[in-house]
């Protein structure tokens, strides 16, 4: 619940929101999270393992490349202010922990991506996971702050940087 309002509203809504809408108590949210860090923290692994429940489940490794570009490049866009959040506190341990974990997971990901790619012929020889590091940070900065009439830049976006990364 807590990720689909903070896509819906950003990461400033209001903690009371989410108990109200999720129909908990203050206490409960806070028993499972002390504090909006750890939240924020609890919806980036919760989205990552949505990224790795749809790497696990694409069956067609033609279009894999370009697939998880736009949703990893949607979820950049999402959820940047979580990460940037994270990275800047350095108030417990556990919060870069939590961080250290997750890019670790991230990495294994991208090393999927990357092989299956190339196996299935849709990505050139010389890109590697770091490549498509830049690539997601290039289509959430290219699909940034997307009104009603620009609601393809995110796709517009994605057919760029696919389209390069494609081989020759």
């Amino acid at each position: 619940m807590a990720a689909m309002l903070f896509e819906r509203d950003g990461y400033d809504i209001p903690l009371d929101a989410i108990v109200t809408t999720a129909g908990l108590g203050r206490a409960t949210l806070y028993r499972n999270f002390p504090d909006r860090t750890a939240l924020m923290a609890a919806v980036l692994v919760y989205k990552l393992a949505e990224l790795e429940q749809f790497v696990a489940a694409h069956d067609d490794d033609t279009t894999l490349l370009k697939a998880f570009v736009r949703k990893c490049g949607l979820n950049v866009l999402l959820h940047a202010p979580a990460v940037e959040c994270l990275k800047a506190d350095t108030s417990t341990g556990a919060v870069q922990e939590s961080i250290a974990v997750m890019t670790a997971r991230a990495d294994v990901l991208l090393d999927q991506i990357v092989m299956r790619s190339h196996a299935a012929g849709t990505l050139c020889a010389g890109a590697t996971a770091a490549h498509l590091r830049i690539v997601n940070k290039m289509v959430a900065a290219a699909a940034c702050e997307p009104t009603e009439a620009q609601s393809n830049r995110l796709d517009v976006a994605v057919e760029i940087v696919t389209g390069g990364l494609s081989p020759r």
